[in-house]
Order: structure tokens, then C-alpha cells, then sequence
């Protein structure tokens, strides 16, 4: 049942996890992106966002978000994609903004004892399931991802599976004998390995990280909320755009702007996004030929665009990280008006 806005007023409201790991993770991207989350302390499950006006946080349990999105009770919220997945309203308003936030990548797969030296794809766990059922033994999973496991498994035609519910230590249920395989998220693989347990090898279910997911309905219905929204997403998108990119800034000596362009431009793969920033000094000496050239590159390619510069005269130059890259729209906030619109 849908809940009234209790807030009487046109503050967008952004859940985030308060799930330990991900709390952190989140509260740091938040602040890398130029949002940061105040509150009056850790403990607080509400705050603002320092920078926006018009922006209420409320901090929330990951596995109870998508129902506050269904429900009404937030605008948008920052949550693991697999998470989402399993426990939204899938015949509701919510939809998917940002897929992939570049943090709190995982992966959820399913496992089974590094002893079953037989079983290391989806086909043999099948043979294995059918085996068993014929034997009226069945085969037991633990996981917390009821939804997608179960289709998983249907899609790779493993059949007869019981599913058995565990919220925590999920790698321990084949030790403890409450399941004989298990089914959770794996970032590095060290957890499972450490429990003597291996992935199979066509067994990723999904691959997760944090997204940033929001309500279509209520953002039809309260449209004041939009100019909120549209500066997080423009801030979110350009700092990703900006991540592994460097900003060189250098002196240069030419005869004019175009005949400095021309020389930086020689290595187009180094000669910036859309091409170099060329602008003339204005010297206290009264020289008129050194002109300032500014390029951005990726970080693969930066000793190869300061070589560059350096090889057609440059000096003084200045290496930066880029912290947002703007591109000519926000990609991001386009694709949530044409849901609102026409979705």
C-alpha cells in the first residue's frame, strides 16, 4: 500500500544502505562526488546532503529499500544491484538510472565442496540433481536470493533443488550439513575458498555492484523534486565520466594558437578528448609566443602526453586528476525524463 509523502513538503527523498560495508562505501562515493551526507551522528537514520538543497536522506537496511521505493516512502535510492533484483515489486514504478556506481562490485554465483571433483559447471550439478532425484535424495542450496537462484536453476534445467534460507554465514551450511551446496556473493572468491568451497565455473548468476535506482511514480507525481534530481545525477555521471582521466596543463612556445594547436594535435590519441586547449599567456616580461595548452588524457597514456609535450617544447607542466567530466548533456537525467514521459 502506498505511503503519503510524511514530509509535506517537496524534499527528494534518497534511501541509502545502512548496511555496514556498504554504508561506508557509499557515504565515501557520495563525498567523492561532491554530495556529502550530513547528519548529527553515526547512529542518526536520517541526514541532508551538505552541497543540495532540497535533498533528505534516510538510512535504511539494503534488503528493505526496493519495498520503501515500492511503497512511496523514498524517491531514489543507492542500493547492490543484485539486491534490487531479488526483492523489488517487478510489476511496479521503479526503474534503474544508473546501472553500475563502480563500487561494491560482487558477484553472485553458486558454489558447491571443492570434494565434488565431478561437478564444476551448471550441466554436471544438473546430472547431479537428477541422479539424486532418483534416488529420492534432494539436493539442498543455501542462499538469501531465493528469485534469482530459482530461476538460475531453471534456466540450466537443474531440477528436484530444495532451497534452504540462510541469512548469515552462508558458506558454512554445507559444514554444518544444513545444505550441501550454497549460492552468494563473491567478490575476491577468499570466503568460499576458506570454507572449502569452489564456484562452478559457468555459475555467475549476476554481477553486481551499487546502483542508483529510483521511483518513477512519485517523481511524475511531485516534479518539484526534479531539479534536486537532476543535479545528483549530474554530479554522479560526471565524476564517473572523470574516473582514470588526468588533466596535463603545459607552457608552450609558437608563432600563433593554431600553429601551437597543430603541433600538440600531431598525436591525436594524445591531444585530449575533443582536441588541446590552447591559450596565449599573458607574460609580466611582455613576451607574446608562449601559449598555455591543457589536454586530457587517460591515465594509461600519461607519461606518453606529457613526453608529447614535452618533445614539442613544453614546460612547466602540471598533472592533475580530473574530478568531473561534463559531457553535453546528462545522459542519465535524458534517460529518467523519457521514463517519466513515455515509460
Amino acid at each position: 500500500m502506498r505511503q503519503p509523502n510524511r514530509n509535506g513538503d517537496s524534499q527528494l527523498r534518497l534511501a541509502l544502505p545502512s548496511d555496514r560495508m556498504m554504508e561506508e562505501d557509499t557515504l565515501r562515493f557520495m563525498a567523492n562526488c561532491g554530495l556529502p551526507v550530513k547528519r548529527a551522528s553515526a547512529r542518526q537514520y536520517t541526514g541532508s546532503v551538505a552541497t543540495v538543497e532540497g535533498i533528505s536522506v534516510l538510512f535504511q537496511r539494503s534488503a528493505d529499500i526496493p519495498s520503501r521505493l515500492d511503497d512511496g516512502s523514498v524517491d531514489m535510492a543507492i542500493i547492490g544491484w543484485e539486491r534490487y533484483l531479488e526483492s523489488r515489486d517487478e510489476s511496479g514504478d521503479t526503474l534503474e538510472i544508473i546501472r553500475d556506481l563502480g563500487y561494491s562490485r560482487t558477484d553472485l554465483v553458486v558454489a558447491v565442496p571443492n570434494s565434488w571433483t565431478g561437478v564444476n559447471t551448471m550441466a554436471d550439478l544438473a546430472d547431479l540433481a537428477a541422479r539424486w532425484q532418483s534416488e529420492e535424495r534432494g539436493l539442498k542450496i543455501a542462499t538469501k536470493y531465493h528469485r534469482q537462484v530459482t530461476r538460475f536453476l531453471d534456466e540450466h534445467q537443474v531440477k528436484g533443488v530444495q532451497l534452504v534460507h540462510v541469512n548469515g554465514a552462508i558458506e558454512a551450511a554445507p559444514i554444518m550439513g544444513t545444505a550441501d551446496i550454497v549460492s552468494d556473493l563473491s567478490s575476491s572468491g577468499g570466503t568460499l575458498r576458506e570454507n572449502d568451497l569452489k564456484p562452478l565455473t559457468d555459475g555467475v548468476i549476476v554481477q553486481s555492484a551499487a546502483c542508483l535506482v529510483a521511483s518513477k511514480r512519485q517523481l511524475r507525481e511531485e516534479s518539484a523534486k526534479l531539479g534536486a534530481m537532476k543535479t545528483v545525477l549530474e554530479l554522479i555521471e560526471a565524476r564517473l565520466r572523470a574516473e582514470g582521466f588526468y588533466s596535463i596543463i603545459a607552457n608552450v612556445r609558437g608563432d600563433s594558437v593554431d600553429s601551437v594547436a597543430r603541433r600538440v594535435s600531431e598525436n591525436p590519441d594524445l591531444a585530449g578528448m575533443q582536441g588541446p586547449s590552447v591559450g596565449q599567456v599573458v607574460s609580466g616580461t611582455g613576451e607574446t609566443d608562449w601559449y598555455s595548452v591543457g589536454v586530457v588524457v587517460p591515465i594509461a597514456r600519461l607519461t606518453q602526453g606529457v613526453d608529447h609535450l614535452r618533445n614539442i617544447g613544453a614546460s612547466g607542466v602540471v598533472v592533475f586528476p580530473a574530478h568531473y567530466v561534463f559531457g553535453g548533456q546528462c545522459d542519465a537525467y535524458q534517460r529518467l525524463l523519457q521514463e517519466l514521459t513515455g515509460g
